[in-house]
C-alpha cells in the first residue's frame, strides 16, 4: 500500500524594510517598526498571497516581523503565532 502524501509547503518571509535596513544597517537589538516602504512591501506580498491558503503564520517577537505577518493575515481568521528566539 503506498504511503499517503500531502502537498505541504513552508513559506519563509523576511520582514519588510525599516529605517535601519534602508540604510544598510542591521541592528538586531533594536525593535524597529516597518517604514513606509516596508509597509508597502508587506501589503504587496499580502496581495500576491491573497489566494494562497495559509494554515498557520508564525513570527518572531520583533515589531517589524509582527507587522509583516499581520499584513498577511489581515481580514482572515488565522492567528499569528509567536516564536521566542
Amino acid at each position: 500500500m503506498p504511503a499517503e502524501t500531502s502537498d505541504s509547503c513552508i513559506l519563509l518571509v523576511r520582514h519588510g524594510e525599516t529605517s535601519e535596513t534602508a540604510e544598510k544597517r542591521y541592528p538586531s537589538t533594536l525593535d524597529l517598526p516597518l517604514n513606509e516602504r516596508g509597509r508597502a512591501q508587506a501589503a504587496a506580498l499580502a496581495r500576491v498571497l491573497q489566494h494562497v491558503e495559509l494554515d498557520a503564520v508564525f513570527t518572531s517577537e520583533s515589531r517589524r516581523a509582527r507587522e509583516t505577518a499581520e499584513s498577511l493575515t489581515a481580514g482572515a481568521l488565522r492567528p499569528v503565532g509567536r516564536i521566542d528566539l
